[in-house]
């Protein structure tokens, strides 16, 4: 069977960026185990460990779970550990620090709200701190100020119910979110859309510093084509949010940059980077196993049964 998998690919970096370079390379982590392809990888690095943290697509159950793996080398990362999961489909961890306490920005849309978690042990053990029950948002990132106070939750908010011609996953609006921490993230008022379109709009990746400027990455998905590329815009910090369109990368340009060859690239669509790597995911057709096929009917039986029983018990 064959099916579109993803893939996450590292760079070992010093000051530079890979689009810095004519000559490059990132290295492809493939686990050892079929059961899970990994896509929106996230950097984070602590008492001197590199983290990943990705989605991992289960392709037993049919859904996104949250794991991580330790970085030692490029040809040496631990398998992937699950950290959170959920009945529904989870992705795009955003893992990022303030006043020493450590949290997650995962995305829930299949749950219809927006929730943040708080480590109580790194990186295995995580409480869930609901900030709304009633948004249809993918991938929200963190907004801050010049001196990397976090001043936004910048969500990416598809249509429920999307007009013609309009595919949700590639078209939304980037929604605005005031925060403040007190002591953990709340968000303040509705929101105010600054962005809409399917052109670099949908978040791909955490803010991040780059010449002494903070930079959004953007998933280029025009024509219902989900993963076209990646964007890059430079943030303008003066009071009030606007962005300004600085540069591309498109899947085109990544594929004679990795360390294995011989399918075709369908598209890349997250970047994130640390003091030490850079991080992308990239994607593929893939065979699957043909006795997936028979594994998968049993978790679903699995779920129909949970189901009814749950019903059951609400009766």
């Amino acid at each position: 069977m064959l099916e579109k998998s993803y893939y996450v690919a590292l760079r070992k970096r010093d000051s530079d960026r890979f689009w810095e370079k004519e000559e490059y390379q990132f290295y492809v982590f493939k686990p050892k185990s079929e059961r899970y392809w990994l896509a929106d990888p996230f950097l984070f690095e602590r008492e001197g460990k590199t983290y990943l943290f990705y989605e991992a697509f289960d392709r037993y159950k049919n859904k996104g779970v949250i794991a991580y793996s330790i970085i030692y080398n490029c040809d040496k990362i631990s398998e992937p550990c699950v950290v959170i999961e959920r009945d529904y489909h989870m992705s795009f961890p955003n893992v990022f620090e303030f006043n020493g306490e450590i949290y997650m920005l995962p995305e829930t849309s299949q749950d219809n709200s927006l929730v943040v978690f708080k480590s109580v042990h790194f990186p295995d053990r995580w409480e869930e701190i609901v900030l709304n029950t009633d948004i249809f948002t993918c991938d929200s990132i963190v907004i801050y100020n010049a001196v990397r106070i976090p001043t936004g939750i910048l969500t990416s908010e598809m249509y429920r119910d999307p007009p013609d011609g309009i595919i949700p996953s590639c078209y939304v609006r980037n929604k605005l979110y005031r925060c403040r921490f007190d002591p953990d993230l709340k968000l303040e008022g509705t929101g105010e859309v600054v962005a809409e379109g399917d052109d670099g709009v949908r978040n791909g990746g955490a803010c991040f510093r780059y010449r002494d400027r903070q930079f959004r990455v953007g998933q280029e998905c025009r024509d219902g084509i989900y993963g076209n590329g990646l964007v890059f815009f430079e943030i303008q910090e003066n009071g009030t949010y606007s962005e300004r369109r600085a540069w591309e990368y498109h899947k085109e340009e990544l594929a004679g940059h990795l360390s294995i060859s011989g399918f075709e690239l369908l598209g890349t669509h997250t970047y994130n980077s640390s003091p030490g790597w850079e991080v992308l995911d990239f994607s593929v057709m893939y065979q699957v196993p043909a006795y997936f096929k028979f594994i998968r009917l049993w978790f679903r039986g699995i779920r129909f049964v949970k189901k009814r029983i749950r019903r059951l018990v609400h009766i």
